[in-house]
């Protein structure tokens, strides 16, 4: 966004060298570079606050109108975002890719999408355990992905191993005081 002063300058540039000192242009350029900057403000905000990842609770559902969503105003504002970027990306032809990124703009992680005979395993990578909205996300997917393909999903867990390999007693554990969903993303 430009400042007043840069809106100015470029007014004063975009006339004839003789016109810049005379002191009506440079009124001119004062008045329009004000008006100017409070129309790029307006005009961004405008704009931020139509914008799904932005929008506030009212502006949501206008965009959950236009994509059919059921409005639950019992869900939070970032589930009821994630539900409406999700059916704005699922829009086009579907594929592996679109799948990712579907599923990426719900659990605000990384997920692999690959394809196996018949079906398509969407793996929860960066993020352990089971997202927190993982029915929104299968009805999200189911909506994008033609039907003779089943969607298969796995989770990302803390194993044995990896726990092993940090040489944790079980004191060690008792100190940490985690609950169980914290100690899987440990």
């Amino acid at each position: 966004m430009f400042s007043r002063e840069e809106i100015r300058e470029r007014l004063r540039f975009a006339i004839p060298l003789f016109w810049q000192d005379i002191k009506e242009m440079k009124n001119l350029h004062d008045r329009s570079a004000d008006e100017l900057a409070l129309f790029a403000v307006e005009f961004f905000r405008y704009v931020d606050s139509h914008s799904i990842l932005t929008a506030d609770s009212e502006k949501l559902i206008k965009w959950e109108v236009m994509y059919g969503i059921p409005i639950d105003l019992n869900k939070p504002l970032e589930e009821r975002r994630s539900v409406v970027l999700a059916k704005h990306i699922g829009v086009g032809t579907v594929t592996i890719e679109l799948i990712k990124k579907t599923a990426e703009s719900w659990v605000n992680g990384e997920v692999k999408a690959e394809e196996r005979n018949g079906a398509i395993a969407v793996r929860f990578i960066s993020n352990r355990g089971i997202p927190r909205n993982l029915p929104d996300v299968k009805q999200a997917l189911r909506e994008i992905t033609p039907a003779h393909l089943e969607l298969l999903y796995e989770f990302t867990y803390l194993t044995w191993g990896e726990s092993d390999k940090r040489n944790w007693t079980w004191s060690d554990l008792d100190t940490m005081n985690l609950t169980w969903g914290q100690f899987e993303r440990v």
